[in-house]
């Protein structure tokens, strides 16, 4: 919790995980707590993978900004491949 609220002094932060944002929350839950909206601003959350993107919202607290289906972009022939699964 710490190490995030000093680096977010200098950078702004992604954490991309294969875990849902539920997750994310209840992991962070001390930080989300007692961040204030610099910290938070500057923390982006890329969870399923990175296939979800969201970011923190003045007010209304974390948000989806953007989502992708790796299925629908890539074809179900090509998703199967990256995988190691033949069709």
């Amino acid at each position: 919790i710490n190490a995030i609220e000093c680096l977010s002094k200098k950078a702004k932060i992604g954490i991309v995980t294969g875990s849902s944002i539920e997750y994310i929350n209840e992991q962070l839950q001390p930080g989300l707590n007692q961040w204030d909206k610099d910290v938070l601003s500057r923390l982006v959350f890329y969870p399923c993978n990175g296939t979800k993107k969201y970011e923190y919202i003045e007010d209304e607290g974390y948000k989806e900004t953007s989502s992708s289906n790796m299925i629908k972009k890539l074809s179900a022939k090509n998703y199967n491949i990256i995988l190691g699964r033949r069709r």
